[in-house]
């Protein structure tokens, strides 16, 4: 059975869906609404909430919603939750890039788009060079056979393809990652992909979907 791609989820339809990962052993097909499952909250949320709902107006034009929907019902989880995504997101030995990497293919292989647009607004933002490296490494994101990768950055693919695919991982993909990454850089990575696995896990069942973010991002370079 075929992943659907970020590309092929249109929004606001109905459809079946395998989503998290269609191997895994005794997935139960549902069908589900793409949109929000719950309504916004105009306050709540807490004294962070406010600062990061200014801090995406400013840096986006829009506020991205898990701030109205998930915060102001669970405030007590707002400063725990942020520490958790910067931690692993500043990963101190692992390539910014590669975090990238792994959050927006792993937000894909779970079909959320609304994480998979967000990581990857966050990551055109930071690589504005249509043409760069970096950029070419991000399209090609569900072709890991393309040249544009490095056995490095295939073998961190692989692991944390197989562990949000299995949650688990095999001897020989294990195996591979440890020639290219020492122990601290290994156990970053499983953090790295477990957090945006958990993300994921929130905003699917919300029905959280695609906001628009990278679209945004392009206009704004192209405008420059």
């Amino acid at each position: 059975m075929q992943q659907e791609s970020l590309a092929s989820i249109p929004g606001g339809q109905r459809r079946t869906s395998d989503a998290p990962h269609p191997q895994t052993p005794g997935l139960v097909r549902m069908e589900h609404t793409n949109a929000p499952r719950l309504a916004p909250l105009a306050r709540g949320g807490g004294v962070l909430t406010w600062l990061m709902k200014r801090f995406f107006r400013w840096k986006f034009g829009r506020e991205m919603a898990p701030l109205s929907l998930l915060f102001p019902r669970f405030p007590g989880m707002v400063s725990g939750h942020l520490r958790l995504i910067h931690a692993a997101q500043t990963a101190p030995d692992l390539d910014p890039l590669l975090v990238h990497l792994v959050e927006l293919r792993t937000s894909l292989l779970n079909g959320c788009t609304f994480c998979a647009d967000l990581h990857r607004a966050l990551a055109h933002d930071q690589h504005p060079d249509a043409q760069g490296v970096a950029r070419r490494k991000l399209a090609a994101i569900e072709r890991l056979e393309d040249e544009v990768f490095s056995d490095q950055e295939r073998a961190a693919l692989r692991y944390t393809e197989e562990v949000t695919r299995h949650r688990a991982a095999s001897d020989a993909v294990f195996d591979e990652l440890t020639r290219h990454f020492s122990d601290r850089q290994i156990v970053q990575l499983t953090v790295v992909n477990a957090v945006i696995n958990y993300t994921n896990l929130m905003a699917l069942p919300l029905g959280l979907q695609n906001q628009g973010f990278c679209a945004l991002v392009e206009e704004r370079h192209a405008g420059r």
